[in-house]
């Protein structure tokens, strides 16, 4: 079984032309099995008709990037006093309860989205252009919106 990130090498690199990792996609946009596209990935709720080897792929490789991430969080907090203070200063996380309808959280998607779409932008000019300011430091961004 292969992994997304083998069938699609720019999923390892949102910033080269993958998709960031927080994306949100509805179940109603879910892939076909005959698709190759990693997107898949980041849903929560696979269609029934896909095949059953490409929903395991999709379920372990989902599984896994949840573990990542929290690693990632883990390691930062046990590190972040190494940090110069401007850095640990300016570093936030934050959660939040809400209760809206299956409409309402993907338009909520759609404005957290929209609000790092210029951040991904600028993110990819300076890897693409190898002139990224001397004081700026790749930042993990990720959230996650589910049903209780």
């Amino acid at each position: 079984m292969a992994s997304l990130a083998e069938l699609s090498p720019e999923w390892a690199n949102p910033a080269l032309g993958g998709p960031p990792l927080h994306t949100v996609i509805p179940a109603r946009q879910a892939i076909s099995s005959s698709s190759r596209t990693p997107r898949a990935a980041t849903q929560y709720n696979l269609r029934e008709k896909e095949a059953p080897e490409a929903r395991a792929t999709v379920q372990a490789w989902t599984s896994q990037w949840v573990i990542d991430q929290f690693e990632r969080l883990r390691d930062f907090q046990r590190t972040r006093m190494t940090l110069p203070e401007d850095w640990q200063n300016v570093a936030f996380r934050s959660s939040r309860h809400l209760r809206p309808t299956t409409n309402e959280l993907a338009q909520l998607a759609d404005q957290l989205n929209a609000v790092l779409q210029p951040w991904r932008e600028l993110t990819k000019s300076r890897v693409e252009s190898n002139e990224a300011p001397p004081d700026t430091r790749p930042i993990f961004v990720f959230y996650h919106a589910f049903p209780e």
